[in-house]
């Protein structure tokens, strides 16, 4: 999608699913699709806010993909722009960006799952989630909708409840890192926020 929103509002989503109908409506449905480049606006390399803002826009571009038109990890040319062009994804001089870190999580945990599905939370319109399914364990990656949310500003969320039947579970946040998920009498709370954050099921 053109500008440095969030990426997963309706008109990004109508377009790819524009974009399936014309694929579809021309015979080539049984084609993959390759994914070869993404840019997002930032204030330079120095801007380590505006860098960890991209992480929402990136994981949240690559899931829909995922979910709506099937473009798998193995589809995905991961790159990345700035004003003197492309540069590759993973490395500027010698240090990972926020965004390969958190692009690197992802691709972590969605390899050899199986194609995304959007979930459904009802009444909260604001909470973004999909289910990759999977033969060993299900893996679902969730956020909260919401634009550039400035230092200061408390990350917006919402509280979500998950009904499981498994024991235990784990869950980690954009970069990897554990975050504290305890089942009670088959339920599970959590605190979902604008960044991605990834609860993996027992399948």
């Amino acid at each position: 999608h053109p500008y440095a929103g969030n990426f997963d509002d309706g008109n990004a989503v109508e377009s790819m699913q524009r974009l399936m109908d014309i694929i579809n409506a021309n015979g080539d449905s049984n084609k993959p699709i390759h994914f070869t480049e993404a840019g997002y606006g930032h204030g330079g390399w120095s801007n380590v806010p505006a860098l960890r803002e991209i992480v929402k826009h990136a994981v949240s571009q690559y899931a829909w993909q995922n979910a709506v038109m099937g473009i798998t990890h193995q589809q995905n040319f991961y790159y990345f722009t700035d004003q003197m062009g492309y540069y590759d994804m993973w490395l500027r001089s010698r240090q990972l960006t926020p965004a390969a870190v958190a692009l690197r999580t992802y691709t972590g945990f969605v390899k050899g799952q199986q194609q995304a599905r959007q979930l459904d939370f009802g009444s909260l319109e604001a909470v973004r989630a999909f289910l990759y399914p999977g033969k060993e364990r299900h893996v679902i990656v969730m956020w909260t909708v919401g634009n550039y949310v400035p230092a200061d500003t408390p990350d917006p969320t919402s509280e979500v409840t998950f009904t499981v039947s498994a024991a235990e579970v784990e869950r980690f946040d954009h970069y990897g890192n554990p975050l504290p998920a305890e089942v009670k009498d088959g339920e599970l709370k959590l605190t979902v926020g604008t960044y991605p954050s990834y609860l993996v099921l027992p399948a």
